[in-house]
């Protein structure tokens, strides 16, 4: 996906939110700031149309100018918390269902957990305990998921790409499901901080390793999968798998640059939280997606 002209101001209003949580002194603020947007146009200036990678390099730079290799650490040790909480209430309600009633419930329980997102300028999170009300009136649009279900009755290898901190124990009941029909789950979360996605560090506190077959990381803090600066590991896991789900707007955004490179499904699951991204798919803001996507293509990512 393309750069939208509402996406400059955005990575500005984003990176000035850190800002203004990292820093009290007005001076420093207005400081910080013009580095930053001296950045944001110097990935401008050399025609750089990537979202993705314009907000890790604008992250990266706040992270330095900070000295805090993980400026959300907090906020995602409370969100994965309360998102604990509620991965087990969730789990008491999913044991009672069966059938496709069961699977759409872990569907709709993955998707809600895309709302909280703390990437987005114009979007205010929900608080993390009304989203089980949300649930319930969650309408999916495109329907991937169930494209998905003839997929699992082969047993397929599935990279799961996980993206918030909190929206992770929702994702736990989703791989659980898939677990139970047969799949091989592999969860992947970033090497270092990107905003406040699941790091190799929130593994443990979510007992990650509980609900999916093995846990990666991509070998860096990039705000996706970045081809150019993944691990040779991860990029060769990338040949192996045989379906990829894509949790949340910043992998959206990438892989749908880099489809005919994957070369496989792609299961594309988030909640449209603005304008160019709920423009791109039709849809209105603020609606669930599960996009499924198949890429027929000789190209390869060697």
């Amino acid at each position: 996906m393309k750069m939208y002209a509402e996406c400059i101001p955005c990575q500005v209003k984003v990176r000035f939110r850190d800002i203004s949580m990292l820093f009290s002194d007005e001076n420093v603020r207005l400081k910080y700031m013009k580095i930053i947007i001296d950045e944001l146009n110097n990935c401008l200036k050399h025609d750089m149309d990537n979202t993705v990678i314009i907000a890790t390099r604008l992250f990266r730079l706040v992270k330095k100018l900070a000295g805090n290799d993980d400026p959300y650490r907090n906020e995602k040790m409370k969100a994965n918390r309360l998102g604990m909480k509620l991965y087990e209430e969730l789990k008491g309600k999913l044991k009672l269902l069966s059938g496709t009633e069961r699977y759409m419930f872990s569907v709709k329980a993955a998707l809600i957990g895309n709302s909280l997102d703390l990437g987005v300028a114009s979007y205010t999170p929900p608080p993390i305990h009304k989203i089980a009300e949300e649930m319930k009136m969650v309408k999916v649009h495109y329907e991937g998921h169930l494209r998905l279900l003839e997929i699992l009755k082969s047993k397929p290898t599935i990279l799961y790409l996980l993206d918030n901190s909190g929206e992770a124990a929702l994702d736990k009941l989703y791989s659980e499901e898939l677990r139970r029909r047969g799949a091989y789950v592999i969860a992947v979360v970033k090497k270092g901080a990107f905003q406040n996605d699941v790091t190799t560090s929130e593994v443990e506190e979510l007992k990650l390793d509980e609900s999916f077959d093995s846990i990666v990381d991509t070998g860096t803090d990039g705000a996706s999968i970045i081809l150019e600066e993944v691990s040779p590991k991860f990029r060769n896991l990338l040949e192996e798998v045989d379906v990829i789900i894509s949790k949340g707007m910043a992998h959206y955004e990438y892989l749908t640059e880099i489809e005919k490179l994957l070369n496989k499904p792609v299961l594309y699951m988030f909640k449209a939280k603005c304008t160019p991204i709920a423009s791109s798919l039709k849809v209105s803001t603020g609606s669930y997606v599960a996009l499924f996507k198949l890429i027929n293509s000789r190209m390869g990512l060697r």
